[in-house]
């Protein structure tokens, strides 16, 4: 298995190359998950589903491989004299058997199963009257021969070979489903991850400006307290102010090093070789409009969904289940036949002249029927198989109908995360200027530290709203992506199974 990504300039390109020596390490979206497509724990485990996949169909084709049985064995038999008055007595014999047998069976693709054999029997063995050997004799008994059996109505059209093969093959197509949902799922995650890290170290920032912005106030508030202009009341309010600005700003920066953590955890295998290395996102958050069809979405997510596509192959597995209790509902009827050569001579040499001489011929052929009389456990099977396929068929249905409702909803997601981005932001613009006409004010002795102080935390709560808006959006845009099934296709991701 193999996955191409076309943004992808290395496939082996890893996050922990060059990075031992360095403290901080500047990463875009697309390096996060080129790293996670080769590093990330859960999509190297799901890996393994298809290659399961494959040994269980090369099992299933074994049944097609032929067997060779090989066989030798010895038979002593003996037979005492036995007296009849008025019959002649019964001679007394021995004798001795060496058995060596060699055949090589199997099945073929169409139902056929074979036996070619080869046998070949020694017989010493002596006959006496009293005590008197009358005589010895050693005789040979070469044979060989095959024979075959073909189904004509029962295992004809599909046997229990070729139906276990084509589940099988269906159920690769499943594994590989399974890899690439994963594959969407952790592209998603990693997409999420990336903004909220982006969010977090903004809103840093944000508290960090915050955090400036009261303690310059505390400084100017002590003066004008020094000076008799304000009262000691609102600078103890300033440095209020300051110490939980101070209390936020450690809470964003602990959010802000977990989400790197979370991060972290997606695009690589080996969290310890990371921990030391700080990544700094080279993206910005933005904006961008993008158009929203709802009669598309709801046409990618009904093709390209991997849950979709599983359910699809249900629905054939089922066919082909369907298609096999059918059949076993048949009498068996078996075409058989055969062919074989025997020979018996005294002289080994003779014996095995007249194998190759063909003159000791024999063949057969026939049919054997066998009818069950109620037949109530293939009935049973077949009625139970179609049940699970009307099932089936309402699970699809059903599932094509949460696809539908899950765009619905994301779609709508990110039609109103992009309009509280333009809000948030007027927010924090008006905040921006109430703050600034406030502060005026409090040069010109017609306002109070603490409306400022107020405004201040009101424009330090519409930065993050500004921020935490663009996140979501973004946030909303990847999470309709997966609902759609496109996040692959959107990425230009390409995945190969080999």
């Amino acid at each position: 298995m193999k996955f191409l990504a076309a943004l992808v300039v290395s496939v082996s390109l890893t996050l922990t190359r060059g990075l031992q020596a360095e403290e901080t390490k500047a990463l875009s979206l697309d390096d996060c998950i080129r790293s996670a497509l080769s590093l990330n724990m859960d999509i190297r485990i799901s890996r393994y589903s298809p290659q399961y996949g494959q040994l269980d169909l090369s099992a299933a084709y074994a049944n097609w491989d032929p067997t060779l049985d090989m066989r030798a064995s010895e038979t002593f038999r003996s037979q005492a004299a036995i007296a009849i008055p008025g019959q002649p007595n019964t001679r007394a014999s021995e004798s001795t058997a060496d058995n060596y047998n060699m055949g090589l069976r199997g099945l073929t693709p169409v139902g056929l199963s074979y036996n070619l054999f080869a046998d070949y029997t020694q017989i010493e063995g002596f006959e006496s009257r009293a005590l008197e050997i009358e005589g010895t004799t050693t005789s040979y008994q070469p044979t060989t021969g095959m024979s075959l059996v073909q189904p004509l109505l029962k295992n004809f059209w599909i046997d229990p070979t070729r139906y276990t093969i084509a589940i099988s093959k269906l159920g690769i197509k499943q594994d590989e489903q399974s890899v690439r949902q994963q594959i969407i799922s952790t592209v998603t995650q990693v997409t999420l991850a990336y903004y909220n890290f982006i969010f977090t170290r903004d809103n840093v920032k944000v508290q960090q400006k915050a955090l400036e912005l009261a303690e310059r106030s505390l400084m100017e508030n002590k003066k004008r307290v020094e000076v008799g202009a304000m009262a000691p009341l609102e600078e103890k309010q300033a440095e209020s102010q300051v110490a939980r600005s101070r209390s936020d700003l450690l809470t964003a920066q602990q959010l802000s090093e977990r989400a790197e953590n979370a991060l972290k955890e997606l695009i690589d295998d080996d969290f310890a070789k990371l921990d030391a290395i700080r990544i700094e996102p080279t993206e910005a958050l933005t904006a961008t409009p993008v158009l929203l069809n709802k009669q598309d979405s709801w046409h990618r997510g009904l093709t390209l969904r991997p849950e979709i596509l599983q359910s699809i192959v249900n629905l054939e597995q089922n066919k082909v289940t369907v298609r096999f209790t059918r059949n076993q509902l048949f009498p068996q009827l078996d075409l058989t036949g055969g062919f074989g050569l025997t020979a018996f001579d005294r002289d080994r040499s003779l014996a095995f002249d007249q194998i190759e001489g063909r003159r000791n011929p024999n063949h057969n052929f026939g049919a054997r029927l066998s009818i069950p009389l109620s037949n109530r456990a293939s009935r049973t099977a077949h009625q139970r198989s179609k049940l699970q396929g009307e099932e089936q068929l309402l699970r699809h249905k059903k599932l094509e109908q949460q696809v539908m409702v899950e765009i619905a909803n994301a779609m709508q997601d990110a039609r109103i995360a992009f309009e509280k981005v333009d809000s948030t932001k007027q927010g924090r613009v008006y905040a921006e200027a109430a703050l600034d006409a406030e502060q005026k004010k409090l040069e010109n002795g017609k306002s109070t530290s603490f409306f400022v102080l107020q405004l201040q935390r009101d424009l330090t709560t519409a930065q993050s709203a500004e921020i935490g808006a663009l996140t979501e959006y973004n946030r909303a845009l990847a999470r309709l992506a997966q609902a759609e099934g496109y996040t692959l296709d959107q990425r230009k991701i390409f995945v190969e199974y080999r």
